[in-house]
């Protein structure tokens, strides 16, 4: 199985929690148990898991990766985006997570993000799921 998620960015650096995305595609797809893939297939977009319950958290993830990687800076890409892409390949754009009685296996606070660091744009986040007895 296989399924297309549709993200929309607002903003030029957002965090989008997509956990209960992912929690209607295990229910469609009536998965009991496995392995769920997530991919993203942008360059300047990535995933990560963390803390979902404190936005700050986020922020300060954010600000600090503006202050290491800041937009103003002499690259060499001409596109003017570079620190997207430097921002997206630090965080990476796959994850995987288990499936257990039809749940995400994650810690309490856990909860699964995707990361635009060049919109506001159309996205797409692809998932598979690797079933398992």
């Amino acid at each position: 199985m296989m399924t297309n998620l549709s993200i929309k960015s607002t903003q030029k650096v957002q965090c989008i929690n997509i956990t209960e995305k992912l929690n209607e595609v295990i229910n469609e797809n009536k998965i009991k148990n496995g392995v769920l893939l997530i991919y993203v297939p942008h360059t300047t977009a990535a995933l990560t898991i963390n803390e979902g319950c404190d936005p700050d958290v986020f922020r300060d993830i954010v600000e600090k990766l503006d202050q290491v990687f800041p937009q103003s800076y002499s690259y060499h890409h001409q596109e003017g985006n570079s620190d997207a892409h430097i921002k997206a390949s630090i965080i990476g754009n796959q994850r995987f997570v288990f499936v257990q009685n039809g749940q995400i296996i994650k810690g309490t606070w856990e909860s699964i993000f995707f990361m635009e660091f060049d919109g506001p744009r159309n996205r797409r986040v692809i998932v598979s799921c690797i079933p398992t007895k």
